[in-house]
């Protein structure tokens, strides 16, 4: 079988990551040349180069970290999920612009509606102070999940979340996604060294990109271990029996320790199984 091709200018790129179950396709995630806060996800395979696609617009940094996770594979390999910086609102003109030189449009209820939504954005948004997690986490502050649909060239943000998403994993549909989230509002800071804070594990079923079209019924996100204090790195088992993680069943007082490795039976059914118990040891 031949062998994807080797990137030639490898200062360019971010990270590649390579498909798990064939090994035949491959997304490089590349700054921009003339202007590296540019993104870019490229597409390649055996044959060469597939596409490529802007996503800066969506997404301003890809975190592929330690605490958040990196890129996870869908088992058809069609879609790949990781979590980045959610792009800023867009600025706006201020008050003052002359718009004299500019056509003048027809105001009808779209008009005026329009206009005030996009006064409240920018009165809310356009002076809002976010601060980042700092330490290791400097520049990092609106953690989002997001799906690239390798087929399709698209990205999408997951609509519906509220809480700081990590660890992203694509369940046996390849469409649905567990994930661990942290709740939220916390202290940001600290984030890299302490997990004493309220992480479960939650699974969409089938994600929304568009807050539009997010479901009116209950049960669009589910929270999977919801008797429990923290989960985090979730992984299913080869045959998608088990969705396996590490966590504290019940809360503690220091900022990490030795935890469980345990599972939740899939599709989940019940309370979660106990695989290796905590070892009464310093970390």
């Amino acid at each position: 079988m031949a062998e994807i091709p080797a990137d030639l200018a490898g200062s360019s790129v971010l990270f590649a990551t390579t498909g798990p179950h064939s090994n035949r396709v491959q997304l490089r995630f590349r700054k921009g040349e003339k202007n590296e806060k540019d993104i870019f996800i490229e597409v390649w395979n055996e044959r060469g180069f597939v596409s490529s696609r802007k996503v800066s617009d969506k997404v301003t940094k890809i975190y592929n970290d330690a605490v958040f996770g990196s890129v996870a594979w869908s088992k058809d390999e069609t879609r790949v999920a990781f979590i980045g910086e959610k792009a800023e609102p867009a600025a706006y003109k201020n008050y003052w612009e002359d718009e004299a030189a500019a056509p003048k449009k027809e105001e009808g209820e779209d008009g005026k509606k329009e206009a005030e939504e996009k006064k409240a954005t920018y009165l809310d948004e356009k002076y809002k102070y976010i601060d980042d997690f700092g330490e290791t986490l400097i520049g990092k502050k609106r953690p989002a999940l997001f799906v690239f649909n390798i087929t399709d060239n698209t990205l999408g943000e997951v609509a519906g979340i509220d809480t700081f998403p990590t660890y992203p994993v694509f369940d046996e549909t390849s469409k649905g996604i567990v994930f661990a989230g942290v709740k939220t509002p916390i202290q940001k800071f600290g984030m890299n060294f302490c997990l004493n804070r309220d992480t479960k594990l939650y699974h969409i079923r089938s994600p929304v990109h568009d807050s539009k079209d997010l479901p009116a019924e209950a049960g669009y996100v589910t929270c999977l271990n919801p008797t429990e204090f923290m989960s985090i790195c979730p992984k299913f088992s080869d045959d998608f029996s088990k969705l396996l993680y590490v966590g504290a069943k019940e809360t503690f007082i220091s900022h990490t320790g030795n935890f469980q490795l345990r599972y939740l039976k899939w599709p989940p059914e019940a309370e979660s199984v106990l695989v290796v118990d905590k070892v009464k040891a310093y970390p």
